[in-house]
């Protein structure tokens, strides 16, 4: 598995710092994402657009959803924004651990002084 996600690191050498747990039924739950993947590249994210929760939206730079989904969750969640975390692919608290805890700290921060 670690293999598979090796693409998705900006810095592969770091791959043995991700620890992964496979449930029992994962491959059952990968079959069902198979079949369900193509209605969830056409879901309507209209509905998003009624809730007014404060929501950060992290990507990694070299992650290929930053630039595809991230503008538009943070287009239809009205309270959200978008951070992309430099150096760093799907995992950006392994290989930008910093920079990535640093902002959730930070959005944490000026949401509880709201």
């Amino acid at each position: 598995m670690k293999l598979s996600f090796k693409t998705q690191f900006a810095d592969t050498s770091l791959l043995d710092k991700l620890s992964i747990h496979l449930p029992a039924d994962y491959f059952q739950r990968s079959a069902t994402f198979g079949h369900i993947f193509p209605e969830l590249m056409n879901y309507d994210l209209v509905p998003l657009q009624k809730l007014d929760t404060p929501t950060l939206i992290l990507y990694g730079d070299y992650e290929p959803a930053a630039t595809l989904s991230g503008p538009l969750y943070e287009q239809n969640l009205t309270n959200s924004e978008l951070v992309i975390v430099s150096t760093s692919g799907h995992f950006p608290f392994i290989e930008n651990p910093t920079e990535f805890f640093g902002h959730i700290r930070r959005f944490l921060s000026e949401k509880n002084q709201k």
